[in-house]
């Protein structure tokens, strides 16, 4: 999946000469393995640069304390927890100990030196994930030697946000752009790159015009780039200016850039500048999903053939898919009209019955002359502005929205609640969808609402009346094993006289029945 890349941090202290308080000059750069600068990242070593005025000699002491917790829990070092490099001291510590709650590191020297003037570079390994986005500054202190304080390290970033315009995320369609906005954790000059890396092929290779640059990058520091694109790599050549750290960039990549969505499965982009990794297989982008395996309004396309089909109003819910991990339920939505339906919840379960969750759409909050104030509140306060999610055995829905995953059943069965934009909306007043991804080791699936705007282009009020949920089935595997309602319909299984019944629609089913009541009569 992610992979890790190596890049440079180097934080350089110069301690002062206590009897003539004088700087001494650093020296050197050190490079260490690492993920990248955002928050939760866990890196795997932060090097410290410093050169004593004053010899260390057995009995002394040097420490290094963060700004803010970034160290393992307070307790002793083993040596395989840091590197002490010296130039001929040969130092041996008696004890390396993390104290102040993760936030100091201290070596107590045994027996050797630390040399006046030499360039000792320490790396400390034993690290948490990194907090809040902030700057994390370090102050050396040494035994005769006046600390340093208030040393630049490092800025952690938050995670880029990443934001796809498309009309949906299925195989063949053309997304029509994509904004990457984030902080810059390292300085970038002129004629240096910053590269975005996908995953997948999903950029169209030499395109050079088209983009757009913004942020403070651009408007404080005059940076103005040149383009060049691959199937997987956006590139930015800084032509001018330069890009500070605690910069942000700000980069729309047009419709003639984006390719046509390729294959199945989740897309991650990578940010690099001047070769250092600052953000590692980002996500925002989205998951592409199969076309081909799509059921919703309720139709459902198989292997190239389009079924439509009307669940019965009763009993409530009515099993569409049954796998080894999981079955899924789904209830219909009654239209204006007999022969006009959508589903109207879907209900996930263990093969055992147990209740995994049940989700439909929030219809107080989505309703055309619903209360807009009452909406925003709603998105402001971190409440969910679309779905009703009831989890396990619960009577009440969520109220608080948090993108996340978690697992069930022993970690077989993987949810995960998310929002994207999406154009056109697929909602009204708002490009924001609201999803439940559900994944298993035989299929994975996305559970949506939407509008009925296809049914009723002119009619916005009908639209918003009838608002519903979809399904898109991303990916299947041994499906020759699933039963209910789709695999029947789908031909991978028998077809009952039940589910022959709902490829008819209710009115014909309804005549048909009349019909047949007749005849027995006489």
């Amino acid at each position: 999946m992610t992979s890790r890349f190596k890049h440079v941090i180097v934080f350089a202290a110069a301690l002062l000469d206590l009897s003539q308080s004088q700087s001494i000059t650093n020296g050197g750069t050190t490079a260490y393995a690492g993920a990248d600068y955002v928050t939760g990242t866990t890196p795997t070593g932060v090097t410290i640069q410093f050169q004593p005025a004053v010899q260390l000699n057995a009995g002394g002491q040097v420490s290094f304390t963060a700004s803010t917790a970034i160290f393992a829990a307070d307790g002793a070092l083993t040596a395989s927890d840091y590197v002490f490099q010296d130039s001929g001291g040969s130092p041996v510590f008696s004890s390396v100990t993390i104290s102040g709650s993760g936030t100091v590191v201290t070596f107590v020297l045994q027996t050797g030196n630390v040399i006046t003037g030499v360039t000792t570079a320490v790396t400390i390994k034993s690290l948490i994930s990194l907090p809040s986005p902030q700057t994390i500054t370090f102050d050396v202190a040494a035994t005769a030697n006046i600390a340093q304080t208030g040393v630049t390290g490092f800025l952690i970033i938050a995670s880029p946000t990443i934001t796809l315009t498309s009309v949906d995320l299925g195989v063949a369609t053309q997304p029509t752009g994509l904004q990457v906005v984030w902080t810059s954790p390292v300085a970038v000059a002129n004629t240096q790159t910053i590269t975005i890396t996908a995953n997948k092929p999903v950029f169209t290779a030499g395109i050079t015009t088209g983009f757009t640059a913004a942020g403070t990058a651009v408007s404080a520091g005059s940076a103005t780039f040149t383009y060049s694109t691959s199937s997987t790599v956006v590139t930015l050549t800084l032509t001018g200016g330069s890009v500070s750290v605690g910069q942000t960039l700000d980069i729309s990549i047009p419709q003639a850039a984006l390719a046509l969505l390729p294959s199945t499965g989740l897309v991650t982009l990578t940010i690099a500048e001047n070769g250092a990794t600052v953000a590692n297989a980002a996500t925002g982008f989205g998951t592409i999903i199969l076309a081909s395996a799509v059921a919703g309004d309720p139709i459902t396309f198989y292997n190239g053939t389009k079924s439509k089909f009307w669940i019965p109003m009763q009993p409530r819910f009515v099993p569409l898919l049954q796998t080894p991990e999981v079955h899924l339920l789904a209830s219909a939505l009654q239209g204006p009209e007999e022969d006009l339906q959508w589903f109207d919840r879907f209900l996930v379960t263990l093969p055992d019955g147990a209740r995994v969750l049940e989700v439909g759409v929030r219809r107080q909050h989505l309703e055309l002359n619903s209360n807009r104030s009452t909406r925003q509140r709603s998105f402001r306060q971190g409440g969910f502005q679309q779905l009703e999610v009831i989890l396990g055995n619960d009577t009440n829905p969520l109220q608080v929205f948090k993108q996340g995953s978690f697992t069930v059943s022993g970690g077989s069965v993987t949810l995960a609640i998310a929002a994207r934009h999406s154009y056109p909306p697929r909602f009204h007043g708002t490009p924001r969808t609201e999803y439940v991804h559900v994944q298993t080791e035989s299929i994975s699936f996305v559970l949506y609402g939407s509008h009925a705007g296809q049914e009723f282009p002119d009619n916005f009020s009908a639209q918003a009346k009838y608002v519903h949920m979809d399904l898109y089935c991303i990916e299947m595997v041994g499906e020759e094993s699933f039963a209910g309602v789709l695999p029947e319909i789908w031909g991978i299984r028998h077809m009952s006289e039940e589910v022959r019944a709902m490829l008819l629609p209710p009115s014909q089913r309804r005549k048909e029945a009349a019909c047949n009541g007749g005849a027995n009569r006489e």
